[in-house]
């Protein structure tokens, strides 16, 4: 094998807590130094928390300009995303990055029935979320590089004793997001509206698996919003992909 000049590269190191985003740190920092080390084209790049996660892109999409990437870690906060955007965005120089972060957010308005605790105020929450996502998009934007702010998505967690604050929450949270988006010159992708019922705040059971994460037919919503908003970035559906034999 050739020799090669070896590339540096970003690498967040371990966030020291109780974080998801550890968990997938050292898959990511391999896969990354390979992207880099090979200087291989990024056409997309998925960014955010497990609804990203658990989506399987490439059975969606094909990407015409690049690599089509996943960086979507289960559990991950705002902060912690933020604290690894360059890491795993900024330094691979993508075409294109869908980002959807927020969700975990909304449990800190959780009451603990344990310590008896009431969860912390919707307004506290949302400053925080925010405050993150215009981080980002800052991040973005002085780098260069084209974002999609993504909404968050509707819930319906029946289960969950604070799911009707984590509803408002979420529409909340879209409404700054847009606005962040407008701030920076970014686009929008309202996947919300595509999966909410008539209140405007539920999320509509027949496209989610547990009342959070989407299943097939949730995802196959948001792929065909997608791609009807953004038809000029080198995506195409894994059908049409198929069918045109490319």
């Amino acid at each position: 094998m050739d020799k090669m000049e070896r590339v540096e590269f970003l690498r967040p190191g371990w966030f020291g807590v109780d974080c998801p985003a550890d968990t997938r740190r050292v898959e990511f920092d391999l896969r990354n130094q390979g992207v880099l080390q090979r200087r291989l084209p990024v056409g997309a790049l998925f960014l955010g928390d497990s609804i990203t996660h658990y989506w399987e892109i490439e059975s969606y999409f094909a990407c015409r300009t690049g690599l089509l990437l996943n960086r979507g870690i289960g559990g991950d906060r705002t902060e912690f995303c933020l604290r690894r955007l360059e890491a795993d965005a900024i330094q691979l120089r993508p075409a294109i990055t869908f980002l959807m972060i927020g969700i975990n957010n909304s449990w800190d308005l959780a009451y603990d029935d344990w310590r008896r605790l009431p969860g912390q105020p919707m307004d506290k929450v949302l400053e925080q979320a925010q405050k993150d996502i215009r981080a980002m998009a800052q991040k973005f934007s002085e780098a260069g590089l084209r974002l999609v702010l993504c909404s968050v998505l509707p819930t319906c967690m029946y289960f969950t004793r604070e799911d009707p604050q984590r509803r408002e929450y979420t529409v909340k949270l879209n409404r700054k997001i847009q606005e962040i988006a407008g701030e920076f010159g970014f686009s929008y992708l309202d996947y919300h509206s595509a999966m909410v019922q008539a209140d405007g705040l539920t999320a509509m059971e027949d496209y989610f698996f547990d009342g959070i994460h989407p299943n097939v037919f949730g995802y196959q919503v948001m792929a065909k919003r997608l791609l009807e908003q953004f038809p000029e970035v080198g995506l195409e559906s894994m059908e049409d992909h198929l069918k045109h034999g490319r």
